[in-house]
């Protein structure tokens, strides 16, 4: 059996964002902890470069035509 891995997520708004881009885009790479940020307008998610890559290459890994 696998364990399943808990991902921790900060959630915030728009306005608290931009008072605290720099530290929260700092705990986003260190700890590769995403921001979900809330709008009037929607959601926007922000993760890593890491994570951006990890699930890059998992798409493509499971992509049909890779088998």
């Amino acid at each position: 059996m696998y364990a399943q891995e808990v991902i921790k997520v900060l959630n915030t708004n728009i306005t608290n964002f931009r008072k605290n881009i720099y530290g929260m885009l700092e705990q986003t790479i260190k700890y590769n902890e995403p921001v979900n940020i809330s709008t009037k307008d929607g959601n926007a998610v922000v993760i890593s470069e890491a994570d951006y890559n990890s699930l890059v290459e998992s798409l493509y890994l499971s992509a049909d035509g890779n088998r």
